[in-house]
């Protein structure tokens, strides 16, 4: 948007803009379509997990689940020592990235277990303060009530009811009044019309 708005003041001539869920879904995929395009296996069902780096991907907790990723070999070794994996994960043959992603399985089911060994707050503290890469996986209703979604003024409450706003909204856009019941102006529209 900030390129267009500088061609406009550039060129003069304005740009339409969209951005439909499509669109915005087949660009998140844009390391899967160049690497199968390049030569790469065609692409596969992942689940939380990304193609071509690992570990990265939702683990259970014993009380939820967190995603985590280490995406670079520095990252690894930190989760490795931040987890207490020294072993098996911290041996040479997992070191680099490559070896990673050609053993996920076994890498991961590792991972799993020791993730699934800990509480939910004790993984993220850990993996925090080693700066690796997590994050908790929040049900929608945890997302909406959570500290963030109040400070971006995501969520507003109308009778007890709470109404995600759509996060172009809440970039200075207008706030508007609640929906009149029905008929509200109806005698005023109808005295207008003559009926």
């Amino acid at each position: 948007m900030l390129a267009a708005l500088l061609e406009r003041t550039r060129t003069g001539v304005g740009r339409r803009l969209e951005f439909s869920l499509f669109a915005t879904a087949l660009s998140s995929l844009g390391t899967v379509i160049a690497a199968t395009s390049a030569g790469g296996p065609p692409s596969k069902p992942w689940g939380s997990s990304h193609p071509s780096i690992v570990p990265y991907r939702a683990f259970a907790a014993s009380d939820g689940s967190v995603v985590l990723g280490a995406t670079n070999d520095a990252m690894f070794a930190r989760l490795v020592s931040a987890l207490d994996l020294g072993e098996p994960l911290g041996t040479d043959r997992w070191a680099g990235n490559q070896a990673r992603v050609e053993d996920r399985d076994e890498l991961e089911a590792v991972l799993a277990a020791r993730v699934r060994s800990l509480e939910l707050d004790e993984v993220v503290a850990r993996l925090k303060a080693a700066r690796v890469l997590v994050a908790r996986v929040r049900s929608p209703e945890e997302a909406a009530a959570g500290e963030q979604a109040a400070a971006l003024g995501l969520i507003e409450h109308d009778d007890g009811v709470s109404i995600a706003r759509s996060a172009l909204g809440t970039n200075g856009t207008a706030h508007l009044p609640r929906a009149p019941q029905l008929d509200a102006d109806g005698a005023a529209l109808r005295a207008e019309v003559g009926a």
